[in-house]
């Protein structure tokens, strides 16, 4: 399988690697095994993918000494996170006592800032390119409160909808090139969703993972020999 596209085991590893380094499906597939074998096919950060657990790690006993840098690191962390939760507490009784976004950015040192976003959007600023904000606009609705949000990476925000931009028809002309595109993309992965179910069972059946007749070089599920902890 590996040898008609000029691939090794090295280049479809993932090595070992935790829960987070995968896409929530694929991680749901990989970690919910009880045991080593095959999981899959699921939706990867490369589309649909096989993946075969080697091996499943026990946690590791870690000493005090070796562990204190991590320590300290998380510690200080953790009192970066507590003093923007105490920075997060009065912004938010400010908007629930009636305070505009605009009042609270001449108040504070937040910013004001409008942001033209759909589901295609690839925002290039902060905190536009936030994932949590990504989720919160997706969820946003007229009338919806302003709230404090917190993001991992220690950015807060808030966020009010000034309108809503309803779906128009665009021309056949402008968009054909996409639709045809769309259009291609989805049979792709309902082909690939097909071979990856069908690999599985071969798989299953003891086939050897490194070896597959395909009549498809350019595309196919992504196979990986990987490690989990």
């Amino acid at each position: 399988m590996l040898e008609e596209r000029g691939l090794a085991e090295s280049d479809v590893s993932l090595g070992t690697i935790g829960r987070s380094a995968l896409a929530a499906e694929a991680a749901d597939a990989v970690f919910g095994l009880d045991d080593t074998g095959i999981a899959g096919p699921a939706m990867s950060a490369v589309g649909p993918a096989i993946f075969r657990v080697n091996a499943i790690l026990s946690a590791q006993t870690t000493s005090f000494e070796d562990a204190l840098p991590q320590l300290r690191q998380d510690l200080a962390l953790a009192r970066a996170a507590e003093l923007v939760q105490q920075e997060m507490e009065p912004l938010d009784d400010e908007l629930a006592g009636g305070a505009t976004l605009e009042e609270l950015a001449a108040d504070s040192p937040m910013q004001i800032g409008t942001v033209t976003w759909d589901a295609q959007s690839e925002p290039a600023d902060a905190p536009a390119t936030e994932p949590e904000f990504y989720n919160a606009a997706a969820a946003l609705a007229d009338g919806d409160f302003p709230e404090i949000t917190l993001a991992d990476s220690g950015t807060i925000f808030a966020m009010r909808l000034d309108s809503l931009a309803p779906s128009e028809l665009q021309p056949l002309g402008d968009v054909r090139a996409e639709a045809e595109a769309g259009a291609a993309e989805a049979k792709r992965i309902e082909a690939l969703e097909a071979e990856g179910e069908a690999l599985k069972a071969r798989l299953a059946a003891g086939e050897d993972f490194a070896i597959r007749a395909s009549s498809d070089r350019s595309g196919g599920p992504t196979v990986a020999r990987m490690k989990s902890s």
